[in-house]
């Protein structure tokens, strides 16, 4: 199969990257990776004139119209992947601009796209209304098969540095997670003193965003700020952490979220400590600690502080969990078939012509 996969329009975006980037890395005889060094307009029509199928998600680096331009002149079929609704929170940094603009540009790639693939069932359930050809493909990470290191797993392996003296908890949210933070601020007021554990925050920019964020932070027990990483080596936050935190609000935009933060703190063997809300709560096997009402937010770390042998061995209990279910060497195989699905058209076109 001839396939190209194209950046996100954002060379940070964290989307373009686990949706595109990372499942193609390892599936070299899918991409070029040379797709990645930059946006070269006339390599990138090169690609396009050689592909049987055109891969993206959300928006096309060089716009729609160019996109439908070189598909009517070469004839490949065109996939667009989407990871998140298209209705963002009033208090998401990026809501004017997705009111204004994306949302409808987001809508019109997904239904001139001969299909769309999504990262979970109930993102799929909404994405119908706009195309029919709907494919669920959930976010996957590559860990280790059976007890081999995959080349290029680089930052997901486990790199524990050393024993914390404090057990330390990390937050690893992006900031449009503002409100959703708040849900830790009573058990951090309450924990404050405690000599016993540290909470970090990770992936801090200086803006008036992140600032709000660190507000909630501050308040935290031996509070410590991890500036962002670059995508390549953004897991590193978690190698000095022993609990992730993963708080999330119970509302419609969040509920079509993937579970890839779970994910993350399985990579690296250690627990979660997550809010009962969909999507996480879709995953009910998952071997978390659960929070179903506020309380436990501030019960779990005290737990978990007070018996580290308890949390290292449900951080073993969640990767076994997540490398079973989520492994992207098995969804890879997955994609494979979804590919060859979208393109049996264009197939029998050619046998045709």
């Amino acid at each position: 199969m001839k396939i190209r996969a194209f950046p996100a329009y954002m060379n940070n975006s964290g989307c373009g990257y686990h949706r595109v980037h990372l499942p193609f890395m390892y599936s070299s005889q899918w991409l070029d990776n040379d797709a990645y060094k930059g946006f070269c307009v006339e390599k990138m029509l090169d690609y396009m004139a050689k592909s049987q199928l055109v891969v993206y998600n959300r928006y096309f680096p060089l716009g729609l119209d160019r996109l439908n331009d070189e598909r009517d002149k070469h004839g490949f079929k065109v996939i667009c992947d989407l990871d998140d609704w298209l209705d963002l929170p009033d208090y998401h940094p990026n809501f004017k601009e997705y009111k204004h603009w994306s949302k409808e540009n987001i809508i019109k790639s997904m239904r001139s796209a001969d299909a769309v693939t999504v990262s979970t069932a109930r993102l799929a359930d909404r994405v119908k209304e706009f195309n029919k050809n709907i494919y669920v493909l959930p976010n996957a990470l590559p860990y280790p098969k059976d007890g081999m290191l995959p080349y290029g797993s680089g930052q997901f392996i486990v790199k524990r540095r050393k024993e914390n003296e404090l057990f330390t908890f990390v937050y690893t949210g992006q900031v449009s997670h503002i409100k959703d933070v708040t849900l830790l601020k009573p058990a951090f007021g309450r924990l404050r003193k405690d000599k016993s554990m540290r909470v970090m925050l990770a992936g801090y920019k200086p803006n008036r965003f992140w600032n709000q964020m660190e507000e909630v932070f501050s308040i935290a027990p031996n509070y410590k700020r991890i500036d962002q990483l670059p995508l390549n080596t953004y897991m590193d936050v978690y190698n000095d952490a022993d609990c992730a935190l993963v708080p999330l609000c119970d509302n419609f935009f969040n509920a079509h979220k993937s579970n890839l933060k779970v994910l993350e703190a399985a990579a690296k063997k250690i627990p979660c400590i997550v809010s009962h809300v969909p999507p996480y709560s879709d995953d009910k096997d998952a071997p978390v600690m659960w929070v179903k009402k506020p309380g436990d937010w501030q019960s779990h770390m005290k737990y978990l502080c007070e018996n580290r042998t308890f949390a290292k061995d449900m951080g073993q209990a969640l990767f076994e969990w997540a490398s079973k279910k989520y492994n992207l060497f098995h969804w890879t195989k997955v994609r494979g078939e979804v590919y060859k699905d979208v393109l049996k058209t264009y197939q029998e076109l050619k046998l045709t012509a």
